[in-house]
């Protein structure tokens, strides 16, 4: 696994540039999931960004 090559590189809030001098992104782990704690400098947004391989959802109501 390429850790720097999936570090994320924009905020998910105000999509700002995510680099050592406008934020944080650190990774970490729980049992065998990749997390990462992302604050953006920029618009002060801060959270946990993990990677969901398949999502299960209602269907979208009809209108």
């Amino acid at each position: 696994m390429n850790h720097l090559h999936d570090l994320p590189r924009h905020c998910p809030d105000c999509g700002a540039v995510i680099d050592n001098e406008s934020g944080i992104a650190t990774e970490y782990w729980q049992a065998d999931r990749r997390i990462y704690h992302v604050w953006c400098g920029s618009c002060g947004w801060a959270g946990d960004i993990v990677r969901v391989r398949r999502m299960i959802g209602p269907d979208s109501p009809d209108d």
